[in-house]
């Protein structure tokens, strides 16, 4: 009679990276974020969501601090990847700021946004370092990636917008940073009922881009 038992697997369990296991720590602690905020047994329940020990975390991230800015980097930096497209005219270039904006938006108002930006407050004393690069990362580098892209569209006659660095800092305030201090307060922003794409239409025609 043949055997019913599952057949061995022979070799050694796979070798992740330090890439790969960075990867998995820093998705692990998003999905945390995304249902609660992280406390002070964080780092114990990154490892146990990442599937890996305790010290292989902190071995590879350090300390809470670390993960806090690489955390911070991640959420900051994923609406960038729009403003590399290729824009060959006005028409493109419109379209791609409205979509750059949404996403911009989205991004920052999710769970795992408001819960990190709670824990970076929380957190403002024990890691100050953490605290100043979650706003550097979050609006300065943003804005600065933004005005550096308008600028070149309006070099290129793709757009009219006369102070670049105005736009961005407007659009950040007005679309993001009240926003997201006002859900991270449990507070009513002004117009938190309107949708993030009536608020970015807004700015569009502030600006005369529609």
């Amino acid at each position: 009679m043949p055997s019913t038992k599952p057949a061995r697997t022979r070799g050694r369990p796979p070798v992740h990276t330090s890439d790969e296991q960075m990867e998995r720590i820093l998705v692990a602690a998003e999905q945390l974020l995304a249902q609660h905020e992280l406390d002070a047994h964080s780092m114990a329940e990154v490892a146990k969501q990442a599937g890996m020990s305790k010290r292989t975390v902190y071995g590879l991230v350090g300390s809470k601090a670390v993960l806090i800015e690489k955390i911070i980097e991640r959420v900051a930096l994923k609406a960038l990847d729009l403003l590399d497209a290729k824009v060959s005219s006005t028409t493109e270039a419109t379209d791609l700021l409205e979509l750059f904006l949404l996403s911009w938006i989205k991004a920052a108002h999710t769970a795992t946004a408001v819960n990190l930006f709670r824990l970076v407050i929380d957190e403002r004393k024990s890691f100050p370092d953490a605290t100043r690069d979650y706003f550097a990362l979050g609006n300065i580098h943003l804005r600065a990636r933004l005005t550096q892209w308008l600028k070149a569209q309006v070099t290129k006659k793709h757009l009219v917008i006369p102070d670049p660095a105005f736009f961005a800092d407007v659009a950040a305030d007005y679309l993001v940073s009240r926003p997201l201090m006002g859900m991270a307060l449990n507070a009513e922003f002004k117009d938190g009922g309107q949708k993030p794409t009536v608020r970015v239409v807004r700015i569009m025609k502030l600006f005369g881009l529609r």
